[in-house]
C-alpha cells in the first residue's frame, strides 16, 4: 500500500471517530449562545428580545427629539387657529394726548393748547381674493408636515435603538468568538511546545503557533474595542435616562444570548401605501402649489375692508397773558368707510411668484425621487433577505464540517501524521465558519429590521425635508 493511501486511511479513521459538532467545549458554548447549537426559542434568547423591546420603550418615553417634534406639532396646530382668525373682525382702541405752545412773531402773543382723543376701531375684511382661505390651507399643510415629521422621528428612533441593540448583541458575541479562538490558539501553541520538547516537531511549529496566537490576540483586542463602541452608541441613541440601574439590567440581558430571528420570515410583498418620505414630499408639493396660488392672489387681486370708527375728541386753547379766556371744544363722532386697495405694480411679488413656481417644480421631483427610492429599497431588501436566509444553511453546514475537520486534524497532528500548518488552517476555518454564520445572521436581522420599518412607512436610508 502506498504512503498516500495510508495517510488517507488514517484521516478517514480520525473523521469517523469525531462525533458531530466535535469541537472544543468553549466554542460549543459560544455556538449555543448564538443559537447555532440550540433552539432559537431558548429562555435566554427570549429575555434578550424582551430587553430590546424595553430599550425601545425607554427611548420612546424619554428622548428629547420626540418632545421637540411634539412641541413643533402643537405650534403648527396653533398656527392653524391663528390663520382661521383672519375671518374674524379686529377691534382696537386708539388714544392720543397732545400739548403745544405757539408764539406769534408779529405781535409776540403766546398761546398754549392741549387735548386728547380716543377712538374705537372695528375692521372687517370683506374680500381679499381668497388669501385668507389660502393662509388656512398653508397652516394646515404645515401641521400635516409637522405630524409627518413627528411620526418619522418616532419610527426613526425605534429603528435606531433596535439597530444599536442588535449591533451591541452582535459585537458582544463576536468578542466571545474571538476569545474562544484565542484560547484555541493558545492551546495549539502549548501543544506545539510539548511536541517540540519531546523532539517530535521542529522549531518552525513554535513560530507558526506563536504567529497564530498573536493574530488571534489582535482580533480579540479589536473585537473588544468594537463592543465598547457599540455600547456607547446604544447609550447615545437612547438619550438621557432617569433610571440607569434598570437600563444597565436591560443591556446586560442582551449579553445572555444572541437575539433570535422572528418566528416566521415576512412574505416580502410590495409595501402597501406611501412611506413617510413619500407623504412628506406630497405634502411639500401641495404646500408649494398653495404658496404659488397665494402669491398670484396677492399680486393681482384687490382687497376690500369695512372700517367703523367711534371717536371722542377734546381740545383747549388759550393765550398765556389771558388764561381766563380759554376756548374749549368737544366732539363725538362715528364713521363707516369702505376701503379698496389694489396693487398695480409690485416687482418683489413678481419675483416671489417665480420662486414659488420653481419650488413647486422641485417638490414634484421630490415625489418622484421618493417613490423611486422606495421601489429600489424594496427590491434590494427582498433579494437580500432571501439570499441571506439561504446562506444561513450553508454557514451552518460549514460550521459543522469545520468542527469535524478540526478535531480530526488535531488527532492527526498529535499522532505525528501531519504538521502544524494543516491544523492551524482547520482552526482558522472553524473560527471563520462560526463567524460567517453569525455575520449572516446579523445581516439578516438588520435586513428584516429595514423591511419591518419600511412596512410601517419608514425608509432608513431616506430623509424628509425640514422646511
Amino acid at each position: 500500500m502506498s504512503s498516500s493511501s495510508s495517510w488517507i486511511l488514517v484521516l478517514l479513521a480520525a473523521l469517523a471517530a469525531a462525533p458531530g459538532y466535535a469541537q472544543t467545549k468553549r466554542m460549543q458554548d459560544v455556538a449555543k449562545l448564538l443559537g447555532l447549537d440550540a433552539s432559537k426559542d431558548s429562555a435566554a434568547a427570549k429575555e434578550a428580545e424582551a430587553a430590546m423591546a424595553r430599550l425601545v420603550k425607554r427611548g420612546m418615553d424619554s428622548h428629547p427629539a420626540l418632545k421637540i417634534r411634539e412641541a413643533e406639532l402643537q405650534a403648527s396646530r396653533a398656527r392653524v387657529d391663528a390663520a382661521q382668525g383672519h375671518y374674524q373682525p379686529t377691534l382696537s382702541v386708539n388714544a392720543s394726548a397732545r400739548q403745544e405752545q405757539r408764539q406769534d412773531l408779529n405781535n409776540e402773543e403766546k398761546s398754549q393748547a392741549d387735548g386728547h382723543s380716543m377712538s374705537l376701531v372695528l375692521r372687517e375684511n370683506l374680500w381679499r381674493g381668497g388669501q385668507d382661505a389660502g393662509q388656512v390651507d398653508l397652516a394646515r399643510q404645515d401641521a400635516t408636515l409637522a405630524e409627518i415629521r413627528k411620526f418619522h422621528e418616532s419610527e426613526g428612533l425605534t429603528f435606531r435603538v433596535t439597530e444599536a441593540a442588535l449591533d451591541y448583541n452582535f459585537r458582544y458575541f463576536r468578542q466571545l468568538i474571538d476569545a474562544a479562538s484565542l484560547a484555541d490558539a493558545e492551546e495549539l501553541r502549548a501543544l506545539a511546545e510539548r511536541k517540540f520538547q519531546a523532539g517530535q516537531v521542529g522549531k518552525i511549529d513554535i513560530h507558526l503557533a506563536g504567529m497564530r496566537e498573536s493574530a488571534a490576540r489582535s482580533s480579540a483586542a479589536r473585537a473588544s474595542i468594537e463592543r465598547q463602541q457599540a455600547y456607547h452608541k446604544l447609550l447615545n441613541v437612547l438619550g438621557p435616562q432617569e433610571s440607569p440601574e434598570g437600563l444597565k439590567q436591560d443591556i446586560e440581558a442582551l449579553t445572555q444570548a444572541a437575539l433570535p430571528l422572528p418566528e416566521a420570515l415576512p412574505e416580502l410583498k410590495p409595501v402597501p401605501g406611501p412611506t413617510l418620505m413619500e407623504k412628506s414630499s406630497i405634502a411639500q408639493q401641495k404646500r408649494a402649489e398653495i404658496t404659488l396660488d397665494q402669491n398670484y392672489r396677492r399680486r393681482f387681486m384687490p382687497q376690500i375692508d369695512l372700517v367703523g370708527t367711534l371717536g371722542r375728541d377734546q381740545n383747549r386753547s388759550w393765550l398765556l397773558d389771558d388764561a381766563d379766556q380759554k376756548a374749549l371744544s368737544k366732539a363725538n363722532g362715528t364713521s363707516l368707510q369702505l376701503e379698496f386697495s389694489w396693487n398695480l405694480w409690485d416687482r418683489s411679488q413678481d419675483h416671489l411668484i417665480r420662486a414659488a413656481a420653481a419650488e413647486k417644480n422641485a417638490a414634484h421631483r421630490e415625489v418622484e425621487v421618493a417613490r423611486h427610492e422606495v421601489n429600489m429599497e424594496t427590491e434590494r431588501l427582498r433579494n437580500l433577505i432571501a439570499e441571506l436566509h439561504q446562506s444561513l444553511g450553508y454557514s451552518r453546514a460549514a460550521y459543522q464540517q469545520a468542527g469535524q475537520l478540526y478535531d480530526a486534524q488535531r488527532r492527526l497532528y498529535e499522532t505525528g501524521v501531519i504538521g502544524l500548518q494543516p491544523l492551524m488552517d482547520a482552526e482558522r476555518e472553524k473560527r471563520e465558519a462560526i463567524g460567517n454564520w453569525q455575520q449572516s445572521m446579523h445581516e439578516l436581522q438588520l435586513s428584516l429590521l429595514h423591511w419591518q420599518a419600511l412596512e410601517r412607512g419608514y425608509l432608513a436610508s431616506g430623509s424628509i425635508r425640514e422646511g
